[in-house]
């Protein structure tokens, strides 16, 4: 199974994880599984210099990966995506680091830090917490025994289980003053211990014995309040326990301490008229919340050391009206785009409601107090954040298609919380019922709608490690957000799989407890039918039928989706123009409602009146020329979520020559997708052995361009005031032409309602009028076999038409001696187009009527570049 994987770059191994039937659509891409093992890390993390491995060395993904935390940075013109990955071992389960520390093993939980490139190919790992900081000392790992010791011999307790960890790339500093990365991990512990720690990026953790002992599943850092920006530096923390409280720390930044970790005060949560969780009775009901400073005296001894477990503490909060007990307290998260605002939430037990399970426990879900777990919202005081809160609120109650036993929790840039579950307790009962496996959902707060994003697949490692019988014998945690460059709007994904039923070290190529997996997921822009029709995923999860898009934003806009073309390879026996695009189908067998009535594809391709109705639709790419001469071959595209397109290609680009290739069967049109970056991208080969390649993007689209149908215009709408231009001219032509532009009011060419092609098209009139009081003023001309660049500008807010003076002046074009053509086949004499759209901003034009022409259109070539605009 799991191996070396220093020249794949990722696991060999496949996803553990698909979507959820019926949810949107994501590409699971699996970059580590237990036991694989990647070059040894020999740096740690920087801003400033690229990270280096020894490849002679490994180092191996472990079992239970718990928290994964991460951050981007660019050195040199790369880019490198650093993870911290945390893992929930018991203190009595050691583990190895790799086949080639012969010998050298980590007892309890741990912390690994990993590098990737750009492309989410893993280049090297290495363990991070190298010592271990408290109020006794300095203990360093000795990887012989596995344990933390210190120089007298002595060895610190082992980090049991490490939970979920939170990595604040912002906001705290380093010993001389340096902003760095601060990782908070919480080391669960049994029963009343458990410590937190703050971990430097040199790999060394600081305990942070000031919170006291508690089972601690999360600490989250407050974005506003940090040694940077803010006097004080709060933490929120949960508690993993049937006699759970979330706890706050309100630290003291001071010289010896700018970061507010050590001194300072621990506060409790107490909800108005709530001493245990099921005193909250109701989903959407704001209450108030006070918070309970907690005395310093049931954390620390007199003389200032530490309590050896938090019993005093565990009575403290417990005293009546000092806090509100939850039933096993999880993930915590800030929401990115409303700073101070909290959702936490909690697993739920089999416990009859009180402290803990000291009213005993029940088989009964309906007895429980919290039987299925909770999603809980607030936020801080803005101007004191140990003030009163006033919206305090249960947002949430799992059950029957909402997702059971919630864990850890992402609340992404859109304000969806996506919610990782576990069948324990009554929630297993849930997932059999539902003849399903644990999973992750989506929850929208604005909509109070939650629907299933990602389920695991139990069997993906072999079916030896899936007991039907048993549902819910693997989990998910650890999410987070990370940046993708795919579909506007989405976001990607990045969590841990903790696959408990495959075990043993021959499995997991060493000592490495259990198996799990690393997992990418990011929005998959597109889905493919048989006839290469694709269809445009909307990534509507409101689960409410109205098509709104992530971000909430009702703008049209905000519903298409973007693509990258580029010409790879052109045919090699091309000898004339040829243009790529595609055009929207009702179907997925590429069929078109020519009529538009009721969306029933009845023109199917081949049929009569078939290309008549696609010439309707169509939308240009690009064009080639057939000697090359033209460009990059690179355009963009926005296409309708929710759409059907197939794409076309069209031979001898000449009305009267042409033939149109439809891409809706192999033999025309063969299709390969491949993995590249944080997405896929499709290599499209034609019959003639041109080769286009399409992925998503949500790169800005290229000022000019005509997104409406790529045709040969340019686009300046959106554009407020003048924007410089570049025009770089290129001749192939014996005709002395000029090239220029004028301004029509619609992307149809319309100039004062004198529309090319309607009935009253009057063509004198549009020469005159597109050659005089609509021509921008500046004529391009250059010497055959020659290129020029000429420098102006535009106003913008109009679209702008091309033409080209064959052979001639703007007099002699203006007075009829010579002839004018436009993009627009029926403003000109012989009714084909004379411009046509070579991608980005560029256009090539033929100067020869049809009759006589051989329509290359590589007389003229323009290339137009736009700068900033200038408001």
């Amino acid at each position: 199974m799991a191996g070396n994987i220093s020249t794949q770059g990722r696991t060999s191994e496949p996803t553990y994880v698909l979507d959820a039937p019926g949810s949107p659509k994501y590409q699971v891409i699996p970059l580590l599984t237990v036991g694989d093992e990647v070059p040894l890390l020999t740096s740690t993390f920087s801003n400033t210099t690229a990270p280096t491995v020894d490849s002679s060395k490994l180092f191996a993904f472990t079992g239970i990966p718990n928290g994964n935390s991460t951050t981007q940075v660019k050195i040199g013109g790369k880019t490198y995506n650093y993870v911290w990955v945390s893992y929930g071992l018991a203190g009595d389960v050691t583990t190895d680091i790799s086949t080639t520390a012969t010998g050298e093993k980590i007892t309890g939980g741990r912390v690994s830090l990993y590098v990737f490139d750009e492309n989410w190919k893993v280049i090297g790992g290495k363990n991070l917490i190298e010592t271990i900081t408290d109020l006794t000392g300095t203990y360093t790992l000795d990887t012989a025994t596995g344990l933390y010791t210190n120089s007298q011999g002595g060895s610190l307790a082992n980090l049991e289980k490490f939970s979920s960890a939170y990595l604040a790339t912002s906001g705290f500093v380093d010993s001389t003053g340096n902003e760095v990365p601060l990782l908070f991990g919480a080391k669960e512990g049994e029963g009343d211990t458990g410590l937190g720690l703050a971990i430097t990026p040199d790999g060394e953790a600081i305990a942070l014995e000031s919170l006291g002992q508690f089972a601690k599943q999360n600490i989250v850092a407050a974005s506003e309040y940090r040694a940077i920006g803010s006097a004080q530096t709060v933490l929120l923390i949960t508690e993993n326990s049937g006699d759970g409280e979330l706890y706050m720390w309100v630290g003291e930044q001071t010289v010896e301490d700018p970061n507010g970790l050590k001194n300072g005060d621990l506060y409790v949560l107490k909800v108005d008229s709530a001493e245990f969780e099921g005193d909250i009775t109701t989903e959407g009901t704001k209450k108030t919340a006070t918070w309970t400073k907690v005395d310093k005296s049931v954390i620390f001894n007199p003389d200032g050391t530490p309590k050896v477990d938090g019993t005093d503490l565990a009575t403290f909060v417990n005293t009546t009206d000092s806090s509100s007990n939850f039933q096993r307290l999880q993930g915590i998260a800030e929401d990115p785009s409303s700073p101070g605002t909290f959702y936490f939430t909690t697993a739920g037990t089999n416990a009859i409601k009180g402290q803990g399970d000291t009213n005993g426990t029940t088989e009964i879900a309906d007895e429980a107090e919290n039987p299925y777990g909770r999603l809980y919202r607030f936020s801080l005081n803005t101007n004191d954040p140990t003030a009163t809160i006033d919206n305090f609120e249960l947002l949430l109650i799992g059950g029957q298609e909402k997702g059971v036993n919630y864990g850890n929790i992402v609340v992404n840039k859109s304000g969806r919380v996506l919610i990782q579950e576990n069948a324990t307790a009554f929630g297993v009962d849930i997932i059999t019922q539902e003849k399903r496996e644990a999973g992750i959902w989506a929850y929208n707060p604005k909509k109070q709608k939650i629907v299933p994003i990602f389920a695991l697949d139990e069997g993906a490692a072999g079916n030896e490690f899936n007991d039907p019988a048993i549902p819910g014998e693997w989990s998910t945690s650890g999410i987070i957000e990370v940046g993708t460059r795919t579909v506007k709007g989405q976001s990607a994904y990045l969590f841990n799989v903790q696959a408990d039923s495959i075990t043993g070290a021959s499995v997991l190529n060493g000592n490495h407890g259990q198996g799990g997996q690393l997992v990418l997921a990011v929005p998959f822009a597109y889905s493919r039918s048989e006839k290469n029709v694709l269809s445009i995923n909307n990534f509507d999860d409101d689960d409410d039928d109205d098509d709104d898009d992530d971000d909430d934003d009702d703008d049209d806009d905000d519903k298409k989706q973007t693509f990258r073309f580029q010409l790879k390879s052109r045919a090699k026996s091309q000898k004339d123009v040829r243009e790529y695009g595609c055009f929207e189908v009702d179907d997925d067998e590429g069929g078109i409602d020519h009529d538009d009535d009721d969306k029933t594809a009845n023109l199917k391709p081949g049929e009569a009146g078939y290309e008549a109705a696609f010439i309707l639709r169509k939308q240009i790419i690009f064009a080639t020329l057939a000697d090359g001469l033209g460009g990059d071959g690179v355009a963009k595209l926005t296409l309708k979520s929710s759409g059907k397109y197939l794409f076309y290609q069209v031979q001898n680009f000449s009305q009267s020559r042409q033939s149109i290739i439809f891409g809706n069967s192999s033999s025309n049109l063969t299709i390969t997708e491949f993995q590249r970056t944080e997405t896929i991208f499709s290599s499209l080969q034609w019959s003639d052995e041109s080769i286009l390649e399409v992925e998503s993007t949500t790169d800005s689209l290229t000022q000019g361009v005509n997104y409406e149908n790529n045709s040969a215009i340019i686009d300046l709408r959106t554009v407020t005031g003048s924007i410089s231009v570049s025009y770089t001219l290129h001749r192939e032509a014996a005709y002395d032409n000029l090239v220029g532009f004028c301004q029509v009011d619609d992307a149809n060419g319309t100039i004062n309602g004198n529309t090319p092609g309607a009935s009253n098209f009057n063509r004198q009139q549009y020469i005159q009028d597109a050659l005089n009081s609509r021509r921008v003023t500046v004529d391009l001309t250059v010497a055959n076999q020659s290129s020029s660049l000429v420098a102006s500008s535009l106003t913008g807010g109009f679209f702008f038409a091309p033409f080209i003076v064959a052979n001639g002046t703007l007099a002699q074009g203006l007075s009829n001696a010579v002839e004018v053509f436009f993009s627009y086949g029926a403003a000109n004499q012989d009714g084909q187009s004379h411009i046509i759209n070579l991608g980005n901003n560029m256009f090539g034009f033929e100067d020869i009527l049809g009759a006589s022409s051989d329509f290359d259109y590589n007389d003229m070539v323009l290339n137009v570049g736009f700068e900033l605009a200038i408001t």
